[in-house]
């Protein structure tokens, strides 16, 4: 039994919530540029340790917080023992009004007042008292939320030429990275249309900006414009516009001009490049049907009008050997070695999209919601609470005994309680002894 309470007094303990934290983050700071960090079996202990221990304060802290706000109308026989022998102020008073005087001045601080023969009790801000709990709830679950998002999320690019679509599926995306738990993609079509380079949104260039499309057997069911900050959002799918670039189509054709085949490449913005784009290689199949003897490059130029239709060089190769080059435009051709003619059959643009696929986004901006609240209450309305009661001196006198309590620890509620009080039924006793 002591070693167990040992064990949840080590969890609840701020200095290994600390640490845990700042173990975390450095994680973090690692898993920025290295792949699987976040879904190691290390990392998943860290998190579930910090989980424990925030999922104990907060019931700690709920416990406490309930067990206040059920006493809130009750006064306990240790509290007017208390009241008796220490109090944090005993006022000399006359009886007959000191009271009611005593009820004023805390009614004035804007507290609830409940006044019985000889004892006023005054409460305010009880949610306050769930503050704290609230904060710690939605933290806990903020730390679960995040942990599972990390395990079954999935974010990669997908490049896609203007006027085409591609699936949703780990096939066409370019680095693509899948936590250990993720389940499947949506298999949802993603289209790009109307890919504008220089948009511009109230007077400010936002870039490169499509339409992007998403459908489910043909039914369009999300439709947007993206650029940045504003993304498209659908489900569990966040689609950013990442960048731009060329799509080169092109074409294979027999030597009786039939075409027998086609494939849209994807070139990048590259300033090392001489003509500022990356080069495009591809394979040649020879008259006997092998594909390591000849092979092409394709070198695009930047267009100088900012059109989407520069100039393009094919190089053919044998080997290590360039047998060929030609210079060419959208339309045009170069003879191949073993027959037949490869063409440039259109240069288009493609958009680059950041897809994020996780369903804890929502999740994570409520609870974050939820943990500002929490903590909002607990610092704009704490729970404050004051008992003043009368007592009777062997003498005959009497005396207005205060305790005060403030849920944060303010070291100067008591005091401005005791002067209110003080200057309240001081100038009332002055009134009675005049009398």
């Amino acid at each position: 039994m002591a070693r167990r309470r040992s064990l949840l007094r080590t969890l609840r303990s701020r200095r290994l919530a600390v640490w845990l934290l700042v173990g975390l983050a450095a994680w973090s700071v690692l898993g920025t540029g290295l792949k699987g960090l976040f879904g190691s079996p290390l990392f998943v202990v860290l998190v579930g340790i910090l989980l424990a221990s925030t999922t104990l304060c907060a019931w700690e802290r709920t416990r406490g917080s309930w067990r206040e706000y059920r006493r809130i109308g009750v006064v306990s026989e240790s509290r007017l023992k208390l009241l008796l022998e220490r109090p944090a102020a005993s006022i000399p008073v006359g009886k007959e009004t000191a009271l009611a005087e005593a009820a004023r001045a805390l009614r004035a601080k804007r507290l609830g007042v409940r006044q019985d023969a000889n004892l006023v009790v005054a409460t305010g801000g009880r949610w306050g008292l769930f503050g704290s709990p609230l904060f710690h709830w939605s933290l806990a679950l903020l730390i679960a939320v995040v942990a599972l998002g990390q395990l079954t999320r999935a974010e990669g690019f997908i490049g896609i030429p203007e006027g085409e679509t591609r699936i949703d599926e780990a096939d066409s995306y370019r680095g693509l990275e899948e936590g250990s738990m993720y389940p499947s993609h949506s298999g949802l079509e993603i289209g790009v249309e109307d890919l504008q380079v220089g948009y511009v949104v109230d007077g400010i260039d936002r870039g490169a900006a499509p339409i992007v499309t998403l459908a489910r057997d043909g039914q369009v069911v999300a439709e947007q414009r993206v650029y940045p900050n504003n993304p498209l959002r659908y489900g569990r799918l966040l689609i950013h516009m990442q960048a731009y670039g060329f799509a080169p189509v092109l074409a294979l054709q027999d030597p009786d001009g039939t075409e027998v085949g086609r494939e849209t490449f994807l070139v990048d913005f590259d300033d090392s490049a001489p003509g500022g784009l990356t080069a495009v290689d591809f394979e040649l199949v020879d008259a006997e049907g092998m594909a390591d003897r000849y092979w092409g490059r394709l070198t695009l130029s930047l267009p100088e009008d900012g059109g989407s239709r520069g100039r393009a060089v094919f190089e053919l190769h044998e080997y290590d050997t360039v047998v060929a080059t030609q210079e060419v435009q959208a339309g045009e051709s170069i003879d191949l070695p073993a027959g037949g003619r490869l063409v440039l059959a259109s240069v288009g643009r493609y958009a680059r999209l950041s897809i994020v696929d996780d369903w804890s986004v929502p999740f994570l901006y409520s609870l974050l919601a939820l943990a500002l609240i929490g903590v909002a209450l607990a610092t704009f309305s704490p729970y404050r609470k004051v008992w003043a009661m009368l007592v009777e001196e062997g003498d005959g006198g009497v005396r207005l005994n205060i305790s005060a309590k403030h849920w944060r620890g303010s070291p100067t509620f008591a005091e401005s309680i005791i002067a209110a009080v003080e200057a309240a039924v001081g100038s009332n006793k002055g009134a009675e002894d005049g009398s």
